[in-house]
């Protein structure tokens, strides 16, 4: 499958490419009349996103969740690929460079897998935590990492290797306190790319969508 990027200008086009591309990773997507989705797997509330506070919440199925306490951000594409799908948001009164990025997938068992780089509100728009959750197994939702403070774009405090190489080693990304890991999605550890939102290419001609800290698989 190719990479396909949507345009969206709301969270009713967020919906409509969820509706039509997310069915092997939820059993329903709904949308409110106050515009907020929500998707549920095994009746349970696995991801809600839209105009609301919080702006986004990620469940485990075990109840545990996560969510970042801010209003109004607004989406701006959807990424869709063989292997997850990428929905980027931007805070409305924070600048482009301070966006949500929402990696919906699955782990290397089959299960549904969230991967998550947060923009939360405190006195300024920080990155402020990183999750990776396996929505099956996963005993909670804590972060792999926050109080990132990066105020100017992507900043590569996810790529610990300050590498001068040119070639990107496309490491695997682990799901909190279980063993299992992404896949489809690769934290980047060199850092050719930051600040990089766009598709690249492997050494082995295979595609990529990626922000510049991450990458999804085309």
């Amino acid at each position: 499958m190719a990479i396909t990027k949507y345009a969206t200008a709301n969270w009713t086009d967020v919906y409509n490419v969820l509706h039509d591309n997310a069915t092997e990773y939820f059993d329903t997507v709904t949308l409110t009349i106050n515009n907020v989705i929500t998707c549920t797997v095994d009746g349970v509330e696995a991801l809600l996103m839209g105009v609301s506070n919080p702006l986004w919440r990620i469940r485990t199925k075990s109840g545990y969740s996560a969510s970042a306490n801010t209003i109004g951000n607004i989406p701006s594409f959807v990424v869709v690929t063989s292997k997850g799908i990428l929905i980027h948001s931007n805070p409305g009164s924070s600048s482009a460079s301070n966006p949500d990025d929402i990696f919906i997938c699955k782990t290397d068992a089959g299960t549904l897998a969230f991967v998550v780089i947060g923009v939360r509100y405190g006195g300024g728009y920080y990155y402020d935590e990183f999750y990776s959750i396996d929505f099956e197994n996963s005993p909670n939702c804590k972060s792999f990492y926050s109080q990132a403070n990066a105020t100017n774009g992507v900043r590569n405090w996810l790529s610990p290797i300050r590498s001068r190489t040119q070639i990107t080693s496309f490491a695997k990304i682990p799901c909190v306190d279980y063993p299992s890991t992404v896949e489809g999605v690769y934290q980047l550890t060199a850092t050719e790319y930051p600040g990089t939102y766009g598709v690249i290419t492997d050494e082995n001609g295979k595609e990529y969508y990626t922000n510049g800290s991450l990458a999804l698989e085309e």
